[in-house]
This record gives structure tokens, C-alpha cells and sequence, in this order.
């Protein structure tokens, strides 16, 4: 007699635990979010080696996505690009501290090209990309005389070339 009150009582409450989840969104062995609010699932990639509570890596606001190996690592890890980061930035700099705090090798790359060619101080064209997240923007800023067509043809040139040295120096684009 007492196993079958135990039973009665243990299906009693597996069956109001299941109601609750169900009533709050969630499935069988599911909690669900309270109700009226939707709280989406974020699952990695298969083999991504993040567990299911991890979500993927953020994006900058400017939507630059950091790269998984920091460009001052990979310019510090490579003699040559050293060698040609040099003739970009200004006498005397350390390509391996220039690259240090800039997301991706690329957006580094971009900034030093921009730097060289309108004869801004790198540091200073830094400065403002990290500060406003987009390389667009900081030249708005520090070059409020160009038009906007000529800084977004600027910013793109200085892109394509910042692909192409990577490919040509690394080997890989970022």
C-alpha cells in the first residue's frame, strides 16, 4: 500500500513539473523562459569545442570580427612582415606595439596605409580607430576637409591593399 502512495505521489509530481515547464515554454526536461518572454538557443557550430552555454565571439560595433591569433602575436612571430610594416609606419616605430590593441592584422594594416599615404601620425590615426571603432569614422574625424566619397574610396583601397599584403606576407587573408 505505501509503494503505490509513493508511485501515486512520484507521477503526481513528475506530471505538475512537466505541466510547469510546458505552460512556461519549455518541453519535457526543459525549462522554459517566463511567459510572454522568448529566450532563443544558442548553440555553437558541430566541432566548435565551445559548450552549448558559450555564445560564439562577439563582433566590435563597427562588425570587425577579432581574429583568433592578435596581430601584434603574428607580426611578432614574422621577421619579414616586420621588415615591410616598417616602411609603412614612421621612423623609429615597432610595428609589434603599433599592431598591439587593433582586432585583426587587416584593420591594422588599413589604418598604417591610411596613415602612410595622407601623412597622418599612425598614432594618432590609431588612437581614433580604436576610439570609434571604424576606420571611416576616424578619418571623418581627423580629416574633416575630405569628401565623404573620397574617404570611403580610401578606406576601401586601403583594405584591398591590407588583403594583398597579408596574402603576399602571411600567407592567409584575416
Amino acid at each position: 500500500m505505501k509503494s503505490s502512495r509513493l508511485t501515486y505521489l512520484f507521477v503526481l509530481a513528475l506530471t505538475l513539473g512537466l505541466a510547469s515547464g510546458a505552460q512556461r515554454g519549455g518541453g519535457p526536461g526543459q525549462r522554459g523562459a517566463p511567459s510572454g518572454a522568448a529566450r532563443p538557443e544558442v548553440r555553437p557550430p558541430i566541432g566548435s569545442g565551445r559548450p552549448p552555454s558559450v555564445p560564439p565571439p562577439t563582433e566590435r560595433k563597427s562588425g570587425v570580427r577579432p581574429s583568433r591569433i592578435p596581430p601584434a602575436e603574428v607580426v611578432e612571430r614574422n621577421p619579414q612582415l616586420r621588415e615591410r610594416l616598417l616602411e609603412l609606419l614612421p621612423p623609429g616605430s615597432d610595428p609589434v606595439a603599433a599592431a598591439k590593441d587593433f582586432p585583426n592584422l587587416g584593420e591594422f594594416i588599413s589604418t598604417a596605409h591610411v596613415a602612410h599615404n595622407l601623412g597622418l601620425p599612425f598614432d594618432q590615426l590609431k588612437a581614433e580607430v580604436l576610439r570609434q571603432g571604424s576606420l571611416g569614422k576616424a578619418l571623418q574625424l581627423l580629416r574633416p576637409d575630405l569628401p565623404r566619397q573620397e574617404r570611403e574610396r580610401l578606406v576601401e583601397r586601403a583594405r584591398e591593399r591590407a588583403r594583398e599584403f597579408i596574402r603576399r606576407h602571411v600567407g592567409q587573408p584575416q
